[in-house]
């Protein structure tokens, strides 16, 4: 009867774990605000009116418990490359991110950088408002905010309730007297422990990116006019020697010819002694 009873109870929490992994397959998806995405010039700003949209969902009163993911892609041309890139690295330093990409793309003549930056969610607008300082143009500029307060608390409860299984699990595993009971506890242990394992990585993943904001940078150099001053020497000396070059050419030519030059000389003295004998 006592094994028929710890069998139950084995079975019982069975069921219970195939419940939780069926939903942890139903995770929320975190809802994407974005609220800001523009192609403007450095010098210009613009404003949406929102007066006459749908009103929005007001957000938790206790905003410090809120998750949420701050992403950019800013793409500017920028009149030196060089310095804009000097600027990109003091507001790394000055916001204490890091570099967590940095390119150079030369193939088409023009060098153009890819940088991505991840700072504190807390400097992500100090470093939205700096980094283009000295943007000639802003071509594109998409900024979200993705809000995974729900998707962070399911997954803080779900590990919760998977160590709390695990828990009785365990006690279980010490009123085993059977084998095959102890195959059949040990097995459930070691695959509600893949599963915490599992869904606390995705939490320090979740974790991590929002308490980091990222900011992708596309930026290029404005390319400079090429000013080709007028030589005043170049356009006599280049008569000149196109001239010289055909008086060359034209004497070149007379002395292939010359034998039928000499021809029509004696046919012409010929012609007019012919005439005058007559």
């Amino acid at each position: 009867m006592k094994k028929t009873n710890l069998l139950l109870i084995i079975i019982t929490l069975m069921i219970c774990v195939a419940c939780g992994q069926k939903r942890e397959y139903a995770e929320p998806s975190g809802e994407t605000t974005e609220y800001t995405s523009t192609a403007e010039k450095a010098t210009t700003t613009s404003s949406t009116d929102t007066s006459k949209e749908e009103p929005q969902t007001q957000p938790p009163q206790n905003t410090d418990n809120r998750k949420v993911i701050k992403e950019g892609l800013i793409r500017f041309k920028t009149a030196s490359a060089k310095e804009s890139r000097k600027l990109i690295s003091q507001c790394i330093t000055d916001y204490n991110g890091y570099l967590a990409q940095d390119d150079v793309n030369t193939k088409t003549g023009i060098d153009q950088y890819t940088v991505t930056i991840r700072v504190p969610a807390e400097n992500f607008e100090k470093l939205l408002d700096r980094v283009t300082d000295n943007a000639l143009q802003i071509e594109s500029k998409d900024i979200k905010a993705i809000d995974i307060t729900e998707q962070y608390v399911d997954l803080e409860a779900r590990i919760k309730t998977k160590k709390e299984m695990e828990s009785r699990f365990k006690e279980l595993l010490k009123r085993a007297n059977t084998m095959e009971e102890i195959f059949v506890v040990e097995k459930e242990i070691e695959k509600i422990r893949s599963d915490i394992e599992s869904s606390e990585g995705r939490l320090n993943v979740l974790r991590n990116r929002a308490a980091f904001s990222t900011l992708s940078l596309e930026f290029y150099e404005q390319d400079e006019p090429v000013h080709i001053e007028e030589d005043k020497g170049y356009g006599f000396k280049e008569s000149f020697l196109t001239g010289w070059s055909g008086l060359m050419w034209f004497f070149s030519g007379l002395l292939n010819i010359w034998p039928f030059i000499l021809l029509l000389i004696a046919a012409i003295i010929a012609f007019k002694k012919f005439y005058s004998n007559k």
